[in-house]
């Protein structure tokens, strides 16, 4: 929790960004 915890403080938007992108391939895949 401590690594993720600090990857997510440092760089919210690149973390959400990453996240979303990967849902929609994920989405498009299904």
């Amino acid at each position: 929790p401590g690594a993720g915890h600090l990857v997510h403080d440092d760089a919210p938007g690149k973390y959400q960004e990453a996240v979303e992108a990967f849902l929609t391939s994920f989405t498009r895949c299904a």
